[in-house]
């Protein structure tokens, strides 16, 4: 195999295609514990520790990437696909045992028909209740799981309208959790007519997902997501390439033959394909772990990928986690920890001042925290703390000047939806050089900048 197969993102797919594979034939020499689970087998675990029993299932998720010989890799990466695509959290479901036949639903249809794999997320209870669409009555319907149906996992947002989304949420009328099951009651279904798509009728949640297939969008997405996810996350393609395989594909929703389509094609093998994705936590750790044969524990590993950003059975949004380029920094899904490091902050900064002025020692420090610039405004709506353009500085030290610089930041008034910075953290830096230390800042910072007047000495 030449290098750039070996660096590919998906070199064992490669077993896909060829059929001289053995299903006899074993896997590497990673060990197994006894916390680890075969591919396709079920995790036996304590129902009544929900929070060690998630910490279990994401360690047998990756145990079952680990333990995967040739002939399941495939249907592992397409289980993390469509993990990442239609996703539910375990914070909002609070079942273990829910989340567990979640992951089940998608591994049974990872590789099979996609219709199949939407009827059976508009049957799960997880799904419902992730997604608050636990009552579902004719009098008050629910459009949460319409909108994510229509919106996330088929058609898109740009393609359909709020009346659409509005019509098919009364399709889906009539269907509960209560204790945990997913229940009908006819009387709570509303059998008045609705307008789907430009399709009139008394339309059930299965005449919906019919509606919504038939539309051209849905291949259309799907295609370009399984292109991003086995070939190309940076380049968009061109419609030439696309729209065969989406009119194809929209015959039967066959996901296994479109991906043997896409892992056969001379572009899966081309220069074009060469170092396209990014690995996610996952997929990197995973790696390096069966690279090197390891042993290790998975529900430890799940930690570590967790402290990264994938957090597996804890997705930032109903769309999963972003991942190519764009979700490489991504920190979603952060604010706990973001308010707990700056509640730490406060109380160590506090106890640190208090006991310098015990010593009298206050007016001879001076201290400064700068955080890593806040995520912008926009970003922000995925509850994380990134990259941004504005961020709070804090200083404390007997010499300070009692007073706030700058102004409170303004939501409505951004930049290209950021946040504006009042005070350029270099003056900042010039004032601690120059003021405090005694030293020309223009050496370290090439330019000249006005200290600020926060300083008395």
């Amino acid at each position: 195999m030449s290098p750039k197969l070996k660096s590919l993102f998906f070199p064992a797919l490669l077993a896909f295609v060829s059929q001289t594979a053995s299903a006899n034939q074993t896997t590497t020499g990673i060990a197994a514990r006894q916390e680890w689970i075969a591919p396709d087998a079920v995790a036996v675990v304590d129902l009544a520790r929900p929070r060690a029993l998630l910490d279990q299932l994401a360690g047998n998720q990756l145990a079952s990437i680990l333990n995967a010989n040739r002939d399941t890799l495939v249907r592992q990466d397409m289980v993390k696909k469509d993990h990442t695509q239609e996703d539910s959290e375990a914070e909002k479901v609070k079942d273990a045992r829910l989340m567990r036949e979640y992951v089940g639903l998608l591994r049974t249809h990872a590789l099979g028909s996609f219709r199949s794999l939407l009827e059976g997320i508009s049957r799960d209870p997880a799904m419902f209740l992730w997604l608050g669409a636990e009552a579902n009555r004719k009098a008050r319907p629910n459009k949460n799981l319409a909108r994510a149906i229509i919106e996330n996992f088929t058609l898109g947002p740009d393609t359909c309208t709020e009346s659409d989304i509005r019509e098919a949420s009364r399709a889906f009328t009539g269907w509960f959790v209560l204790r945990s099951k997913l229940r009908y009651i006819d009387r709570e279904h509303d059998d008045g007519g609705e307008q789907i798509l430009g399709q009139q009728g008394n339309f059930s949640g299965e005449d919906a997902l019919r509606i919504i297939l038939e539309h051209p969008a849905p291949s259309r997405r799907l295609t370009l997501k399984l292109y991003r996810w086995l070939i190309d996350e940076v380049e968009q393609p061109h419609d030439a390439l696309i729209l065969p395989l989406a009119e194809s594909f929209a015959a039967d929703y066959d996901v296994s033959r479109l991906v043997e389509t896409m892992l056969r094609s001379n572009l899966f093998f081309s220069d074009a394909a060469y170092r396209r994705r990014i690995k996610c936590p996952v997929e990197f750790a995973a790696g390096i772990v069966k690279a090197l044969d390891g042993m290790v524990s998975t529900t430890e590993l799940a930690k570590d990928t967790a402290a990264l950003g994938r957090n597996l059975y804890h997705p930032p949004t109903v769309n999963g986690w972003a991942g190519g380029i764009g979700g490489f920094d991504n920190h979603a899904n952060q604010l706990g920890n973001h308010c707990a490091l700056l509640h730490q902050l406060s109380e160590s900064l506090t106890a640190f001042a208090h006991d310098l002025k015990r010593d009298r020692l206050l007016d001879k420090v001076l201290l400064m925290t700068i955080s890593e610039f806040g995520r912008t405004v926009k970003e922000n709506g995925r509850r994380g703390t990134g990259h941004g353009a504005a961020a709070p500085i804090l200083m404390v030290g007997g010499r300070l000047k009692n007073r706030l610089v700058g102004t409170h930041p303004i939501l409505t008034d951004l930049d290209q939806d950021a946040l504006k910075f009042h005070t350029d953290f270099r003056r900042i830096y010039a004032t601690v050089l120059e003021k405090w230390l005694g030293f020309g800042s223009r050496k370290v910072l090439n330019e000249e900048y006005q200290p600020l007047d926060i300083l008395d000495v």
